[in-house]
């Protein structure tokens, strides 16, 4: 009876540990987002004027190519004059491509093909102000002809929420 109940916590400890989302902090804790716990961390750089942090997300169809979906979060401390330079520089630079401008919320996501090598992808510039900071999610997607449907709508659920979670909280 023991081993039956112990064996039953364990997979119930297992099983919320895969479903529990990773919190991660920019900003000296001052910018909150969350991501799913199969998104691998693979840059993280906390400093001023910005803060990033870089995800690769698995996707079947890229294993054994130089081809990654990843996304990046940069917040910015627009109090300090180079880091308002620099987001209003990436604005700007979006305003001279040509992309589709959806607003979703406080975000506007700018979506545009661009290639990496052989290979097209579809990129999503999403920005967001929030007094005192300027934050930008980027998401690199390869185009992959073995990318499948169920694997592309997880991601864009996973995405919504990600853009969704990020909180701000106002600096003393």
């Amino acid at each position: 009876m023991k081993a039956t109940i112990i064996a039953f916590l364990f997979s119930l400890v297992l099983s919320v540990a895969n479903t529990a989302e990773n919190v991660i902090h920019l900003q000296d804790e001052q910018v909150s987002l969350r991501c799913p716990p199969s998104w691998i961390i693979i840059a993280h750089k906390l400093g001023s004027p910005s803060d990033v942090i870089g995800f690769q997300i698995h996707n079947p169809a890229d294993e054994g190519s130089d081809d990654s979906t990843n996304l990046s979060v940069v917040a910015w401390d627009l109090r300090q004059t180079e880091a308002m330079l620099k987001f209003t520089q990436a604005l700007l630079e979006h305003e001279k491509q040509k992309h589709s401008v959806k607003q979703v919320g406080d975000w506007a996501i700018n979506t545009w093909n661009d290639k990496q090598g052989d290979t097209p992808y579809e990129i999503r510039d999403c920005y967001r102000t929030a007094k005192p900071f300027g934050i930008h999610v980027r998401l690199a997607i390869p185009k992959l002809s073995k990318t499948t449907k169920e694997w592309y709508d997880k991601l864009e659920t996973d995405f919504k929420k990600l853009l969704e979670s990020i909180t701000v909280k106002t600096p003393k």
